[in-house]
């Protein structure tokens, strides 16, 4: 009894506090949101392998050099500083991105808010919170979720200029623009199709050109121009140099980078910002519909701008991260508007919506809990670690990998084509060698190996073990060890060139 008495004292303590004293309810779902995203971007943080583009995080961020980072020297700087107060570590190294991660869940709360309203916030911080993407790259010691972080930060203020009009905000975008763009190229694309959008709708909700504002051209418009007249002159100086044109880039990869970004946000998400798009644009309310045109202009620009510099480099699908806050904004948008339209109750609709997109995506984030969405090459190492032929010469890629987790295995570079590999056996007689395997078959450097090459691997190596974890979704990471030797039978070419059902 006295245990009751005691909890009911308490509770009635708690029911006399005044309103203000207590956190707003909007607070409640936001707090539940940002413990979730915390939890699951903690889960294998400190457990998943270094990638390749990881420990060149390292070789950049150590002995940092503006001139061999000058396209994208924030985030590496940032990395030198911390590197300069904590030892290096794989904590060190992603410490940054777990950080940016979480903060643009917030920041999505934020942007979504002042778009549209609470509903639309915490949907779409629910649904950065538990998307596969952006879990990611908080796990990826690379700039991404600093980009996204950006690039929501850089949306939210775009919006509130139009409403305020104010010096401050406009200097803080420009800031923002400017941080982005020296955080990694691709922010600017995206960024800069939603800029525009924000100039083709009218106060009135009208399809026109409006002119910016007097302070807008001060402290915005006037400086972005300049800065990118400045970068063309440079660029012109600078000429060729200035860009990384890779001849041999990876034809394929380009091919698959649409369908990658579908497959890795999920189509059912995709169909709703598609829609959520469509709709918000062609509504009459003129926020909602200049939000709806600065999404289309942004994902377009942001896409096209990508495919086109594919004719001259390799890209990937997450090269689109600062689109997403736009995405994501706007099926929090979507489903807000279709909550406040309806006849049914608003949290039957928005409960609804949110189980339905949440379990499209689900089955990519639970594969990501599964193997951190990466190759693991430490299983490898350690098989050929205990077998009888552990001095024996390894060919794998990338080679950073490799130094790093196996520096007491001998290397042996090599291309991946017939005529490489068999040299590579006639002067070692035998040797391992590692193939990186999607669903869509042999991943390596310069592209999806020819049938040449697997014919080759086929009649000269036997496929020894191969090292995954299982996944639910489409996607696929299978690391295959073959032991190659010369004059040894080997298995079915199908075997090595079909992907598994």
């Amino acid at each position: 009894m006295l245990g009751l008495r005691s909890f009911t004292q308490v509770y009635s303590a708690l029911a006399s506090v005044p309103n203000r004293a207590r956190p707003p309810s909007s607070a409640i779902p936001l707090i539940g949101i940002l413990i979730l995203a915390t939890l699951l971007r903690l889960y294998g943080l400190f457990d998943w392998p270094l990638e390749q583009d990881e420990l060149y995080t390292v070789r950049d961020s150590v002995e940092f050099n503006i001139s061999t980072v000058y396209k994208r020297p924030l985030y590496f700087f940032l990395q030198h500083l911390i590197l300069q107060m904590f030892p290096l570590s794989v904590a060190a190294l992603r410490l940054m991105p777990f950080v940016f991660g979480v903060a643009g869940v917030l920041a999505t709360w934020h942007l979504a808010k002042n778009a549209f309203g609470t509903t639309a916030a915490w949907f779409s911080a629910l649904l950065v919170a538990v998307a596969p993407w952006h879990i990611y790259t908080s796990q990826f010691a690379r700039y991404w979720t600093l980009v996204y972080l950006l690039a929501a930060v850089t949306y939210l203020l775009l919006i509130q200029g139009l409403v305020d009009d104010r010096r401050r905000t406009y200097l803080l975008t420009l800031v923002t623009l400017i941080l982005g763009s020296v955080t990694h190229p691709t922010f600017a694309f995206p960024v800069a199709g939603a800029l525009i959008g924000t100039l083709l709708v009218s106060d009135q909700g009208r399809l026109s050109l409006t002119w910016p504002t007097r302070r807008a051209w001060e402290y915005l418009w006037g400086p972005v121009l300049a800065l990118g007249a400045v970068g063309l002159v440079v660029l012109a100086a600078v000429g060729i140099d200035a860009v990384d044109f890779n001849l041999s880039r990876e034809v394929e990869a380009t091919r698959r980078v649409i369908p990658a970004i579908i497959e890795w946000l999920s189509p059912v998400i995709v169909t709703a910002g598609l829609l959520g798009t469509t709709y918000l644009a062609t509504r009459s309310h003129p926020r909602d519909r200049r939000w709806g045109i600065m999404t289309a202009l942004g994902g377009t620009v942001g896409l096209g701008v990508l495919l086109a510099i594919s004719t001259l480099n390799s890209i990937y699908s997450i090269y689109f991260t600062a689109a997403l806050p736009l995405l994501f904004a706007t099926v929090g948008g979507l489903v807000q508007r279709a909550a406040e339209s309806s006849s049914i109750r608003r949290p039957a609709v928005t409960t609804g919506c949110a189980l339905v997109l949440i379990a499209a995506m689900l089955p990519g984030t639970v594969s990501h809990l599964s193997d951190g969405t990466r190759f693991d090459y430490r299983p490898v190492f350690d098989h050929i670690r205990r077998s009888e032929a552990a001095q024996r010469k390894v060919v794998s890629w990338p080679a950073a990998v490799h130094h790093h987790y196996a520096s007491d295995l001998p290397y042996r570079a090599s291309r991946l084509d017939s005529a490489s590999l068999q040299r590579v056996l006639d002067e070692e007689g035998s040797f391992w060698l590692i193939l990186r395997r999607r669903r869509y078959g042999i991943d390596a450097i310069g592209g999806v190996p020819t049938r040449q090459v697997l014919q080759w691997i086929s009649n000269n190596c036997r496929n020894v073990q191969e090292f995954f974890r299982p996944r639910v979704d489409y996607r696929e990471y299978r690391l295959q060890l073959y032991s190659c030797e010369q004059g040894m039978s080997a298995p079915k070419l199908d075997a090595i060139s079909q992907p598994p059902e």
